[in-house]
């Protein structure tokens, strides 16, 4: 995922998607772990830096805690799907 200082904040909604899943890919732990971890402490809010880090209304990335929140949702369908039990908040160790 592009560093959020760049001018990659102010990209298309599908290309921050592309990256975000991009970035996910590469990570050790297993994406949906990761996506509910992010949400869960807010730890995406500090990616980003400066005067950038807030959109007109104040709001703190508002495009990237929309798309984490659609990876949460297809992650608990994919496991609603397949018969598997979703994953109840708070379930994550704190790293």
């Amino acid at each position: 995922m592009r560093k959020a200082s760049r001018p990659g904040l102010n990209l298309p909604l599908a290309e921050k998607n592309h990256d975000l899943k991009q970035y996910l890919t590469g990570v050790d732990d297993p994406e949906d772990e990761v996506v509910e971890y992010w949400l869960q402490s807010g730890v995406f809010r500090s990616y980003v830096s400066g005067k950038r880090e807030r959109n007109g209304d104040g709001a703190l990335l508002p495009d990237l805690e929309t798309l984490l929140q659609f990876l949460q949702h297809d992650a608990i369908r994919c496991r609603l799907r397949s018969g598997g039990e979703p994953r109840h908040r708070g379930s994550l160790p704190l790293a």
